[in-house]
């Protein structure tokens, strides 16, 4: 099946730098201490390190906004219990 076209002059997406990345993957590899601190939270990443959290995604975003990080922040809920996938 071929992909849809775009509409002429569709910005492409920009691919986040390395960086964003290396957030990530911190979070995956710190997230059982993560439990811990921000249970049932949403949290903002920069720089390996928790720059935000709260239980509403709206409220991280409005302190990140304010903040004008030069690069994207990594948003991750960190949730309690694990999800069971059947």
């Amino acid at each position: 099946m071929p992909y849809a076209k775009l509409p002429p002059n569709f910005p492409e997406p920009k691919i986040p730098p390395k960086e964003f990345w290396e957030d990530a993957r911190w979070v995956d590899e710190n997230y059982t201490e993560l439990v811990y601190k921000y249970p049932d939270q949403w949290i903002a990443v920069y720089d390996k390190e928790v720059i935000v959290a709260n239980k509403y995604l709206g409220e991280v975003e409005k302190v990140v906004r304010s903040k004008n990080f030069p690069r994207q922040c990594v948003y991750s809920y960190v949730q309690r219990i694990p999800l069971r996938i059947y």
